[in-house]
């Protein structure tokens, strides 16, 4: 994002500062670039991302009926909200950046399917990575990282490499759930800013290559990389509990048990 837009989208800054975030901007620049077709210094890498066909299998490409069957998930709750934001932040922001005087857009607004578009490659095919120089420049953060590769790529925890992927049995006998696999590779961004896959084990040829997206349940994997990850450990139950239901006799322990 930071190469793609540094010098072209820099009255973003003043006109709207509030949208100076890496994800948004990363999809502008592709908003951008795709529209300037061959003659983008990105076109050839453009054109080797996923089309909107082979994105069937985000939630924000999915046709009606196979949209349906995640009803009452978080990914269809989670896939509702981020259609609702797809429009929103077109109409309030895309809209206006491409018509401004001086935007590099040059008045021609993109339509809403290519910002879909853009927004659904960014989810898939990017990573935040640290910036190797952060401690030089004085910077925080990470920087929003795009390649062809990642869009192929699985997502696994980069925690627990060596260790069993089933664990041992429990107190009663009964076998444990199998751990999920750790990620093989790495993304790292080197000081000149070049992106390297690194294998973390030995990989044989045609072996499948997983990489760790960063803390994700399977319904924010589900919608932005259109996969699930068995024995997640980052999903969770949400239940509602009526206050009336609680203990009410004073007993702090037993209250904050429930």
């Amino acid at each position: 994002a930071e190469s793609m837009l540094e010098e072209e989208l820099k009255f973003l800054e003043k006109a709207f500062p509030e949208v100076i975030v890496p994800p948004f901007v990363l999809a502008l620049g592709l908003l951008l670039h795709g529209a300037q077709g061959r003659d983008s210094k990105f076109h050839p890498l453009i054109k080797s991302l996923p089309s909107g066909a082979e994105l069937r299998n985000l939630p924000s490409y999915m046709k009606p009926a196979e949209r349906r069957m995640l009803k009452g998930t978080d990914a269809f709750a989670l896939a509702s909200n981020l259609d609702q934001e797809i429009t929103e932040t077109y109409e309030q922001y895309v809209r206006p950046i491409a018509a401004a005087a001086d935007s590099p857009f040059g008045g021609k607004v993109p339509p809403l399917s290519r910002w879909r578009w853009s927004l659904a490659i960014t989810w898939r095919c990017s990573i935040t990575l640290p910036l190797p120089s952060a401690g030089q420049r004085g910077e925080s953060g990470g920087i929003k990282v795009l390649a062809p590769f990642l869009c192929d790529a699985a997502h696994a925890d980069s925690a627990g490499l060596g260790e069993s992927s089933t664990s041992r049995n429990e107190p009663d006998g009964t076998a444990a759930a199998s751990r999920p696999l750790p990620a093989v590779a790495e993304a790292l961004l080197l000081p000149d800013h070049t992106l390297a896959l690194v294998a973390r084990v030995a990989l044989q040829p045609g072996a499948a290559v997983s990489v760790d997206f960063g803390a994700r349940s399977n319904a924010e994997l589900i919608v932005a990389r259109g996969e699930a990850v068995a024995g997640n450990a980052h999903d969770c139950v949400k239940f509602h509990v009526e206050a009336s239901s609680l203990p009410q006799d004073g007993a702090r322990r037993v209250r904050e048990e429930v």
